[in-house]
């Protein structure tokens, strides 16, 4: 899959481009459906995960409760920066990452600079310091950055006030005791310290 990214006049992402490999009948067969439909096969494609979303659960497998579609916690999982749905996605579904994002989930947790910077302090994410320091944070888990530099820019990041809203109405800092978010505590202090 390419990242590519298709682009408005404003510079702003509109749609993620990725490749995408068919078995060449299943390929065939979307593109007459998708004449049926008078759409065109990319349209067709998207349509069907759409439709995909709202039929795929989210629980566990034996969670008891009624079933959670992907589509159902959309507004709780999407935002548009990746730092943030990295967070939301370890806090509500955190058997769903990857293994480089726990591994980033973990630094976070458990990463401290000095005596008082910290990523996660007192069950609350500081997500304009993990904004802030993404960059850095992913080459950091690749092994591509230092941990003086993630030190560095971690204590330069800029720290904001519990319920501020940032620019896209997001609270820059989300309490992981809620009831929603209240699944991540059962590791949050688990493991070694770093830093």
């Amino acid at each position: 899959m390419t990242g590519k990214k298709r682009t408005s006049k404003k510079s702003t992402p509109r749609t993620e481009v990725f490749a995408l490999r068919l078995d060449a009948k299943l390929k065939y067969l979307a593109e007459i459906a998708s004449r049926r439909q008078r759409r065109s096969l990319a349209n067709f494609v998207e349509w069907a995960v759409e439709r995909a979303l709202s039929e795929t659960s989210l629980n566990a497998i034996g969670e008891p409760g009624p079933a959670v579609t992907a589509a159902d916690k959309a507004p709780q999982l999407w935002s548009p920066h990746e730092a943030t749905r990295l967070v939301k996605l370890a806090i509500l579904y955190p058997d769903l990452l990857t293994y480089e994002e726990q591994r980033i989930w973990d630094l976070l947790r458990q990463y401290r600079s000095g005596e008082k910077r910290r990523f996660v302090e007192n069950g609350v994410v500081h997500l304009w310091a993990v904004r802030g320091c993404w960059g850095v944070i992913k080459d950091y888990v690749r092994g591509t950055a230092t941990e003086a530099e993630l030190s560095e820019i971690l204590n330069t990041a800029e720290w904001v006030r519990v319920n501020q809203l940032d620019d896209d109405g997001e609270e820059p800092e989300m309490l992981l005791d809620t009831a929603e978010w209240v699944r991540v505590n059962e590791h949050a202090d688990g493991g070694e310290q770093h830093g």
